[in-house]
């Protein structure tokens, strides 16, 4: 789908991705006989409901002889957390290796789809330090003593992601008058967890960033349930979300949608949904305000079903 404004993605200095894993000679970059590190700050984990372990990497500087490191969880490692996660005692490196691996256990059964499961892991022994001043780039040879990449603990994010699939076709129009030129009717498709009563319209302004609602269809309720942060704007309980908009290099702006069924609800006679939500920007790191533009109407009317009208 076309977007109506372009939106410039930046890598996030410091997220991992486990999707695959270089073990190279990653104990280039450190310094000292015992510096042993994570190489980012934050691991961002998306298992699937069979898997039974991941596993995180762990670094060193010197790899002349074998050595055993102590590994345990942080302060957010809590007693819920380690009824679905187990993290080993400890780690070994063999002589002559610079990365080892550290296997995580879990247990699947026990983790809610969609939901990101958070825990830090760290490792006892001496480790170098994040140094912010850390020059951008790959070549290594540029980073001269004493700058470092490493972290003594690392931020685990599990999710075991939720399986999406088409559920309708619809055309999306909205009363929003804040931009420059109209907003035209769009065709997207909204998207249905496989065996939740979760929906989403994807990629609504930008790529990446959803709608997201709760809507009960066994019961045939007109009412839905925003997905986000529950907050209160001018005195409504609302639900924020982003809608990747960027407002400046700093800040976005977000739907505050509230959900009284009043305002935001399905109406199965004309098969549209009408959604009422304050847009207003944020500042993306902490959520100080900047200010809004009001409140406005987005229609989702569904044009086809495609796996059968609940109605």
């Amino acid at each position: 789908m076309k977007k109506i404004f372009r939106y410039s993605f930046a890598l996030v200095a410091g997220v991992a991705l486990l999707v695959g894993c270089n073990t190279s000679n990653e104990g280039a970059i450190y310094s000292g006989e015992k510096g042993v590190a994570f190489n980012a700050p934050i691991w961002i984990v998306s298992p699937s409901t069979d898997d039974t372990s991941f596993e995180l990497p762990l670094n060193r500087a010197n790899a002349d002889a074998a050595l055993t490191v102590e590994i345990s969880g942080g302060d957010s490692f809590t007693d819920d957390m380690a009824e679905i996660f187990t993290i080993p005692a400890s780690a070994s490196f063999a002589a002559g290796e610079y990365t080892t691996m550290i296997t995580i256990g879990m247990d699947a059964s026990l983790m809610e789809l969609g939901v990101s499961y958070n825990f830090t892991v760290r490792s006892s022994h001496p480790s170098v330090n994040a140094n912010p001043e850390l020059p951008k780039g790959n070549d290594e040879s540029a980073w001269d003593a004493p700058k470092y990449r490493g972290y003594a603990e690392t931020e685990v994010r599990c999710t075991i992601p939720l399986i999406w699939e088409a559920w309708a076709n619809v055309v999306w129009t909205t009363d929003v008058d804040i931009f420059t030129n109209p907003i035209p009717a769009t065709e997207m498709v909204l998207e249905k967890a496989q065996g939740m009563e979760i929906f989403r319209f994807p990629d609504v302004y930008e790529d990446g960033y959803e709608f997201r609602f709760s809507w009960n269809i066994t019961d045939k309720e007109t009412s839905i349930m925003p997905s986000g942060d529950a907050i209160v704007y001018q005195n409504v309980p609302v639900i924020r979300q982003s809608t990747g908009l960027a407002y400046d290099d700093t800040s976005s702006i977000y739907w505050l949608t509230d959900y009284d069924p009043e305002y935001t609800f399905y109406d199965p006679a004309t098969q549209t949904f009408t959604i009422n939500s304050a847009y207003y920007v944020y500042v993306d790191k902490d959520y100080s305000t900047v200010g809004g533009f009001g409140w406005f109407n987005d229609y989702f009317e569904i044009t086809e079903f495609l796996q059968g009208n609940p109605w």
